[in-house]
């Protein structure tokens, strides 16, 4: 039976070769993965927190018992709370849209 013989030189120079192309890979794996954790730590650093969802509530009308409405010297439309005793005040423009939106709608309402 001949059993071959192991040349150690031969033996090194694979050895050499196999490692050096297998820390060729590591070193692309490892920059790979460093760069994975590295975005997603800075990701969860300058993530802006999600807003909180609001549900929007319809405030309760305003009844003419609470209320009072009146147009000052300059035509200001001035609407006031009389429980809390607060009051909005608005431009002429804006007293005279809200007119001409109920007037139309009072002309349509009759025909």
């Amino acid at each position: 039976m001949n059993i071959p013989q192991i040349n150690m030189e031969n033996l090194k120079e694979k050895a050499i070769k196999f490692f050096s192309g297998l820390s060729k890979v590591a070193i692309v794996a490892i920059a790979l993965f460093l760069g994975a954790v590295g975005r997603d730590i800075f990701v969860k650093v300058t993530a802006e927190p999600e807003p909180a969802e609001t549900k929007f509530v319809f405030q309760e009308p305003k009844t003419i018992t609470k209320t009072s409405i009146a147009v000052n010297e300059r035509g200001e439309l001035m609407i006031i709370d009389r429980v809390e005793g607060t009051y909005q005040l608005y431009q002429d423009s804006v007293g005279q849209v809200i007119f001409n939106m109920y007037a139309a709608r009072i002309y349509t309402d009759r025909k």
